[in-house]
């Protein structure tokens, strides 16, 4: 027997529908569906789409619920946006994101900043995964937002990204990102990467104690402090 409840949310002009059932949450904009919760998924809440809808609304409906997965499968999403939202979200361990809408990154307000610092000051997330890496601020902006992060899988079309980012990391770690060990990241060119790789970080030491694996199109670089 499944029990499902509806739920009417009305706030100026916006009108949500919240329906909860065991297997399935969801919520709907006018037009799309935007998020879907399933607790048959390690308790993982998926943004489908991007929103403008107040957090306040909701709020008081995700803060019953103990979300561990926060998957962002919309193409791009808005950093205050995330950052909004993970606010509400405080166990969460692990953050999947397909892409971040940092092309022409609007000023975050001092509100934003100030919810950056509480997120980043009391997040749990130990693994990330970024499915598509455009160039080296989404990683800074993710680090910033992960302070806790361990292991750290990225999806990257261009090779000279890759070496900017793993030198960026590389030289962070230290004193930002202490806990991050292992890093994914998936090429094209696993071959030629991982060459090019081993030369810059043994040129230019970035890191005395690491290992490096292929399996199949992921190249995984371990190392330690």
């Amino acid at each position: 027997m499944r029990f499902v409840l509806f739920i009417l949310l009305h706030h100026r002009s916006n009108l949500i529908n919240a329906r909860i059932s065991i297997k399935i949450f969801v919520f709907y904009s006018r037009q799309l569906q935007i998020v879907k919760w399933n607790d048959s998924a390690a308790n993982q809440l998926t943004i489908t789409n991007t929103w403008s809808t107040s957090f306040n609304l909701i709020n008081p409906i995700l803060t019953k619920i103990d979300i561990f997965t926060l998957h962002v499968t919309c193409d791009k999403i808005f950093i205050g946006n995330l950052i909004q939202l993970m606010l509400y979200l405080p166990k969460l361990t692990s953050l999947i994101v397909s892409s971040l809408a940092l092309t022409h990154p609007r000023t975050l307000s001092t509100e934003d900043v100030e919810m950056l610092q509480e997120v980043s000051q009391n997040s749990r997330i130990t693994h990330v995964k970024l499915k598509r890496v455009f160039d080296l601020p989404e990683i800074h902006f993710l680090l910033q937002l992960c302070p806790s992060i361990e292991y750290f899988e990225m999806n990257f079309k261009n090779k000279d990204v890759i070496i900017k980012v793993v030198r960026y990391i590389l030289m962070k770690n230290v004193k930002y990102i202490p806990n991050l060990s292992t890093l994914c990241l998936r090429t094209d060119e696993p071959n030629s990467v991982m060459k090019e790789l081993k030369r810059i970080i043994d040129l230019e030491q970035l890191c005395q104690n690491y290992t490096m694996e292929q399996i199949d199109d992921k190249i995984y670089l371990k190392y330690t402090r």
